[in-house]
């Protein structure tokens, strides 16, 4: 898996990843009598990883191919097969 297909599982992964992340038992390691930044470390930990989420997916968008022609021009070795499917055999 290179190239755009791996940026697209990474892509297709982020949200599991998420709610693995502010699942109750992982959320409740950040429970404690604690502030940072002025605000509970519950708080904080849930907004970090919110920000972590909103980074990681702009980063991964960046990288990703906006349009199937795009895909082509940085990747020209996928072209070939593309056009032995569109090969009309009548």
């Amino acid at each position: 898996m290179t190239g755009p297909k791996k940026i697209a599982f990474l892509a297709k992964l982020l949200p599991v990843i998420g709610i693995i992340l502010i699942l109750p038992p992982l959320v409740s390691i950040a429970n404690v009598k604690a502030n940072l930044f002025g605000f509970p470390a519950i708080i904080t930990y849930i907004f970090a990883v919110w920000i972590f989420l909103i980074l990681t997916a702009y980063l991964l968008q960046r990288k990703l191919p906006s349009s199937p022609a795009e895909q082509n021009e940085q990747f020209p070795n996928n072209n070939s097969r593309n056009k032995l499917n569109d090969t009309n055999h009548d």
